[in-house]
Parts: structure tokens; C-alpha cells; sequence
């Protein structure tokens, strides 16, 4: 599954490049659809890419299989895990439900974009939870009841946590929330994947998404909520990449890049640093965050990116915007690289019996690693919001499971 999300991310957006190079028409970026060499270009990419991770993945220790060993110890405090979890994701659901608002999200009285960005700096609290504690400990209860088996108090605590993350996840009001959210269990318990449950979970989530955009977005039938899905997956996921890749290889000056890593430390330091603050000058302060500063750049009004309306400039206007026209490879190579250190980390953290680093790498891949191949910048892997989210979320698995010896430190 780690690896199919990752290649639906990486080679989804050169259909919508190639469609732009077709003729297509994007709201997003200030120009037509027109051919600019930017699909060979997006070739190139991918397969440097792909070349530089398979042989990071492919290399030492981790060609051994990876499986979720049988670990007796787990069971030692596996209940009690399981009964906190339950309890911890059902006051997270009320909180995000009754007291952030989730609610009016739910029916409809509050627009999605227009929630998440009214929500202000408590915000940051739900989002940790929503992309850090509630994945992580979903799958660290996962790993665990693999590892160690199923009893009655196990099952009904798993259900009761499945149905808060599920209403958390749908309280936001975007339609694959809920499917990132339950990836890192997924990639914990089901690497070498099988085509049934890729089959299963796959109809899953997509009927899910096509109900999500239908009340969501209010579509009047399915038909029209896949037309608007195709759009967004197609042409809406490579206009940008397009767009960046005409400017940049006729010279043009892209966004500042470097710049984007000053708000590592937070909001609150970049303000010291630059003065640059939203509330203020969105632009200015959006120019500091790769994925906003894109999508202005691209021609997008800087207000509706303000309103919680963004694009996805992908992992390869990064690169291009990083080496230009003639040695972005330079950088496909380097960020294939990263990522397979990655998942090298996450496969052996899988096969040494420990469910707190498991769980941690594959909520960190799934909410990190993949919106950064979507856009996000190299930058968005050291927030501090992802630092203190992965250390919080890390410490509350490790509380019930931490064992005297973690043999994830060899051969990593």
C-alpha cells in the first residue's frame, strides 16, 4: 500500500500535464493549456527518481521481507492501550464535533475552507490530532492487535476508535481526510500487499469520496462528483507542475525558495524574523510557504488562497524551481533518496516488533512525506508543528509499549 500511494502521487499529476499540454484550461494558473516540453520533462523526473529510491530501498538490510512479528509482550498492556485509545479519540470527536464546530461542517452551514481557516491558532491542536495522535495510535493498535491477537474488550475498543476517527476525519469536510488518516495502519499491517484488501479498501475510499464530494461540495448526482474528481486528479494536478516548468525553461524567475524554510520554528518566529504575518499581508506572509507562494505565483488570487483555496504544485516544480531546466534530475535524484531512506526506516521499525516507531514513520509518511511529493516543499518535513506532533504522538504509544530493548536502532 506505502508503495502504490506513492507511485498514485507521483505519476498522477503527468496526466494533468499532459492534458495541459493538450489545450486544457486550469482556473489555477493564468494561461492556457499549451505544448511546452513539460510531459518529457515530467518523464525525466520520475524515472531519476524512481532509479535514486529503488536503489536506496533495494540496498542492504531491507531487501529482507517485511512482516509484523509475534510479539507476546504486546499483549502485556494491550487492553488497557486499546480501552485509552477508545477514550482518547471519543473526547477528540466531541471536541472537534460540539466545541471547534465540526458540526456545522457536518451539515453544511459552515463552508469547509471557510472552517478550517476560522479556526485560527487553536487549529493547530485539532490538527495535530488529526494528523499525528489519532493516526498514529490507530496504528499502533493495529500492529499491536496483529502482533499479539483479539479479544472481546480489544474488538469493541477498536470499533468505538475507528468511529471517532472516522466522524473527526469527516468533521473536516474533504473527502480524502479520512482515507489519509487510516493509511498508516494500512502501511503497518498490510506491506506486501494483497489484492483483496487493496481491492476492498480501495472501493472503500473511493465510494467514500464520491459521497464526500457529493454532500460536500453539493453535486447533484455521482456523475457529476466524478466528472469533478477526474478534473482535480487530471488537469487540476498538473497544471501548476505545467505552468512552472513553461516559465522556469524559458527563463523566467520562479518564487523564492530558500526563504521557505525560515517558518520551520513556527508562525510566531517567523513574525520575529521578517515581520511577515497573514493577518496583515497574506501575500508576503504566503510567500514564506512553498505550496501558497506556487499557487500565487501561478496567477491564483492571493484572497481565495487566503479563503483555504490552494493548488498542488508538485515534488517536480519543486525540483525544477531547485536545478531549472537543466539539472532539476539533480534534485529528483536527491528527494527519491530521501524518500527511501524513509521507507527503509519504516520497514525495519516494522520487522523489529515495535509498534510506537511503526506507527509513527507511517503516519509521518503518510501525512509528511506524501503531501510533500504533492506540493508541500522540503521544507513542510521540519515544521514544528510535525516535530511536536510526531514527538507527542510517539511518547503517548510508547507510554504502554516501550520496551527495554529497541532493536530498531540496528541495521536501519
Amino acid at each position: 500500500m506505502l508503495y502504490l500511494a506513492l507511485a498514485f502521487v507521483m505519476i498522477l499529476p503527468l496526466f494533468g500535464v499532459i492534458a495541459m499540454e493538450s489545450g486544457e484550461v486550469s482556473f489555477f494558473v493564468d494561461e492556457p493549456g499549451a505544448p511546452n516540453g513539460a510531459s518529457l520533462a515530467y518523464v525525466a523526473h520520475l524515472l531519476v527518481f524512481a532509479a535514486a529510491f529503488y536503489c536506496v530501498v533495494r540496498s542492504g538490510a531491507s531487501a529482507a521481507a517485511t512482516r509484523i512479528p509475534k510479539v507476546a509482550e504486546l499483549a502485556r498492556n494491550l487492553d488497557s492501550y486499546s480501552v485509552f485509545c477508545a477514550a482518547m479519540f471519543a473526547v477528540l470527536a466531541f471536541l472537534m464535533v460540539f466545541v471547534y464546530g465540526g458540526i456545522d461542517v457536518l451539515l453544511l452551514n459552515v463552508d469547509k475552507a471557510e472552517f478550517r481557516v476560522s479556526l485560527g491558532p487553536f487549529g493547530a491542536i485539532m490538527a495535530i490530532a488529526t494528523k499525528w495522535v489519532m493516526p498514529t495510535m490507530f496504528a499502533a493498535l493495529v500492529y499491536a492487535l496483529f502482533s499479539a491477537g483479539w479479544n472481546f474488550i480489544r474488538r469493541l475498543m477498536f470499533g468505538v476508535a475507528a468511529i471517532c476517527l472516522v466522524i473527526v476525519g469527516a468533521s473536516w469536510g474533504f473527502k480524502t481526510t479520512i482515507f489519509f488518516m487510516l493509511l498508516p495502519s494500512i502501511i503497518v499491517t498490510a506491506w506486501i500487499a494483497r489484492i483483496r484488501t487493496l481491492l476492498l479498501f480501495g472501493l472503500v475510499m473511493l465510494g467514500m469520496t464520491i459521497s464526500f464530494a457529493i454532500y460536500f461540495d453539493q453535486r447533484p448526482d455521482a456523475a457529476s462528483a466524478i466528472e469533478a474528481l477526474t478534473l482535480r486528479l487530471t488537469a487540476l494536478q498538473g497544471d501548476l507542475a505545467w505552468y512552472t516548468w513553461g516559465k522556469i525553461s524559458q527563463g523566467h524567475m520562479g518564487p523564492g525558495y530558500l526563504k521557505t524554510f525560515l517558518p520551520i520554528f513556527g508562525d510566531r518566529v517567523l513574525e520575529l524574523l521578517t515581520g511577515a504575518r497573514a493577518s496583515q499581508n497574506y501575500a508576503d506572509w504566503a510567500s514564506y510557504y512553498f505550496g501558497p507562494s506556487m499557487t500565487i505565483w501561478g496567477g491564483f488570487p492571493a484572497e481565495r488562497v487566503a479563503a483555504g483555496v490552494t493548488n498542488q504544485p508538485t515534488l517536480f516544480a519543486e525540483c525544477v524551481i531547485i536545478g531549472g531546466k537543466y539539472f532539476f534530475v539533480l534534485a529528483s535524484a536527491l528527494f527519491g533518496a530521501i524518500i527511501g531512506v524513509i521507507v527503509r526506516w519504516i520497514r525495519t521499525a516494522i520487522r523489529s516488533g515495535n509498534p510506537q516507531l511503526s506507527a509513527t514513520l507511517a503516519t509521518f509518511f503518510s501525512f509528511t512525506i506524501l503531501p510533500w511529493a504533492l506540493g508541500n516543499g522540503l521544507a513542510s518535513l521540519a515544521y514544528l508543528i510535525n516535530v511536536v506532533g510526531g514527538m507527542a504522538s510517539y511518547i503517548l504509544v510508547a507510554i504502554f509499549f516501550l520496551r527495554q530493548r529497541d532493536p530498531v536502532a540496528v541495521h536501519v
